[in-house]
């Protein structure tokens, strides 16, 4: 039963892991910036304060994919969760002085870069216990468990603030880690697709730090197909990071609706998202190279984008937003599927660490740019400028794709049989 819809039993305990594991995420975090405004030594400083250190970590993921590379994945996961776990219990023991917000931050930056260390491994550890002809299955179900976290996380996190303590909240998510170390555990070893290395060459690879780190780097940047698809993902992330700040101020001033049509246009992109997370494992896109999907879906998402800003009506902005969500989900997915068909698997951890570290650098540029054009500029010309910004960044990159397929056919093959092999 596990085999015939998950692929094989080791995906399965990876997804069921970072469900629970994203799931406590999702209501610890909320809580933790309540605490930081809401507590006698609380204030919007150190809601800043905390607000910074957690975007820190994502900015590290070129450090945290070597660590993956040079060590087993799967033991990675199970430390990470059981650090997190002692950290949870160690801010248990913490009252909250203005001594112990200083501590509390420290801890807070601990447990989210080790839950960045968990998801890039987590991440580069689907080609170990997959054949490469099963990673678009397996990265659709990874995304539509991240949004579906999101749906729910959000909507229970903020439920269980209102009703629990403080210590509760931080014990339910200790809870989590403790379940998803379990569950990483049960992995079978045995049928991880290692690599065959002998043991000097460990030794050496662990000692050429920069030599490990540089060679990541050229295999991201000298692929020039696979910098093309890593540019056009950091422009569509760019932008997707202001969704929610154009969607507040479109509903309230072009639509002049209240925040209940504010929360169901934002709640149609998570339903969208979903939904890509089946549309994107159909066989017609399968049968597809990846990259031209990441190019057609970002057009499309662009294309999107575009025509909102000639609509201002509410129900046809809900359909616009779905299907926006359904393109993102699509994009986001074949873009995961591409870069692990174009990455030797020995460099998987370091290239996911690499692209996390300038995707998600590109996005506090993205928020800062929106923020500052819509100061002045009617959001409307922003939904066009953005549209038409991905929209020919997709088109840009399906033509370089047609070049480079006619001159070369090494990289990003569509899927074949056994038999064709």
């Amino acid at each position: 039963m596990i085999d015939k819809y998950f692929i094989n039993k080791n995906i399965f305990l990876l997804l069921v892991s970072r469900f629970i594991s994203q799931i406590g995420d999702y209501i610890f975090l909320p809580a933790i910036l309540w605490l930081a405004i809401d507590s006698e030594s609380g204030s919007r400083t150190w809601l800043g304060i905390i607000s910074i250190v957690v975007l820190i970590p994502p900015f590290l993921g070129f450090l945290f994919g070597l660590i993956a590379d040079n060590r087993s994945k799967r033991s990675i996961m199970v430390v990470s969760d059981l650090i997190r776990l002692c950290l949870c219990i160690l801010l248990l023991c913490n009252q909250i002085t203005i001594q112990s917000m200083l501590i509390i931050a420290l801890i807070i930056f601990l447990i989210e870069s080790l839950g960045q260390l968990f998801n890039i491994s987590s991440q580069s550890f689907i080609p170990d216990i997959i054949p490469k002809e099963k990673y678009l299955k397996a990265n659709s179900y990874f995304s539509v468990i991240n949004n579906l976290t999101g749906i729910i996380g959000f909507a229970v996190g903020g439920i269980l603030i209102a009703i629990l303590d403080f210590q509760l909240i931080i014990l339910l998510n200790a809870l989590t880690f403790t379940v998803s170390a379990l569950l990483i555990y049960l992995i079978d070893n045995k049928a991880v697709i290692a690599l065959k290395t002998n043991e000097k060459e460990q030794i050496d690879k662990k000692n050429r730090f920069i030599e490990n780190l540089t060679e990541s780097f050229n295999s991201v940047f000298k692929n020039k197909l696979l910098t093309s698809i890593l540019l056009i993902a950091c422009i569509v992330n760019m932008f997707s990071a202001s969704i929610e700040m154009l969607i507040t101020v479109w509903t309230h001033d072009s639509l002049n609706m209240n925040s209940d049509h504010f929360g169901i246009l934002m709640a149609t992109i998570l339903m969208g998202a979903l939904a890509g997370g089946w549309v994107a494992n159909l066989k017609l896109f399968k049968k597809s190279s990846a990259v031209y999907i990441v190019a057609l879906s970002t057009l499309l998402f662009g294309s999107v984008f575009l025509t909102i800003s000639f609509l201002p009506f509410f129900y046809i902005n809900v359909i616009q937003f779905f299907t926006a969500g359904i393109f993102l989900s699509i994009n986001s997915i074949h873009f995961t599927t591409a870069i692990m068909n174009a990455t030797d698997q020995s460099l998987m951890g370091q290239v996911f660490g690499i692209i996390q570290t300038i995707i998600r650098g590109g996005q506090p540029l993205g928020v800062a740019i929106v923020t500052w054009l819509i100061t002045f500029v009617n959001v409307s010309f922003i939904f066009l400028g953005i549209g038409a910004t991905i929209g020919l960044a997709g088109l840009t990159l399906f033509l370089i794709s047609i070049k480079h397929f006619s001159t070369s056919k090494k990289i990003y093959q569509p899927e074949q049989k056994p038999s064709e092999l």
